[in-house]
């Protein structure tokens, strides 16, 4: 099978039209009455959907230091700032460019430090796990609720 994943969302070849699609139109075709329902799913269905849906987590990535300052740094404020520091030493005002380099550095590594705990927070939070029952080939079982396959149009 190949997919590819790109910002959360999975794309999978699909051979029959030649191109990459979502899975999120995926409904199960057994799944029409309830004594379909009742049987659950056996090991080789869960492990195909596993590949297919992948795990039931939220997995926040968290952006690198080097990749907040970059992005912190190209933001239109600091550009102006720069090009304000120019001027300024250009016309010999070297105190006000030292004083404005000074805040804006302090600026950018408060915003770094405050950006860097949310990020961390947030993805502490997606964390969550907890365990569940699944009826799996035929009998009841404790999993843990990542190791679940889903569809979220199962309608």
């Amino acid at each position: 099978m190949r997919y590819f994943d790109y910002q959360y969302i999975r794309f999978i070849f699909n051979p029959s039209v030649q191109s990459f699609m979502q899975n999120s139109q995926w409904k199960d075709p057994d799944w029409t009455n309830v004594e379909n329902c009742e049987r659950g799913i056996g090991r080789e269905t869960h492990q195909e959907r596993a590949m297919v849906f992948g795990s039931n987590i939220i997995d926040v990535q968290e952006k690198t230091v080097g990749q907040l300052l970059v992005q912190e740094v190209l933001h239109p404020f600091y550009i102006f700032q720069v090009f304000s520091m120019a001027l300024w030493f250009a016309d010999d005002y070297y105190y006000y460019a030292a004083c404005i380099f000074v805040i804006s550095t302090v600026s950018v590594v408060t915003e770094l430090i405050e950006t860097k705990k949310t990020m961390r927070r947030m993805r502490n939070m997606s964390r969550f796990t907890c365990n569940v029952k699944v009826f799996r080939s035929g009998r009841c079982k404790n999993s843990l609720a990542r190791s679940i396959t889903w569809s979220n149009n199962a309608s």
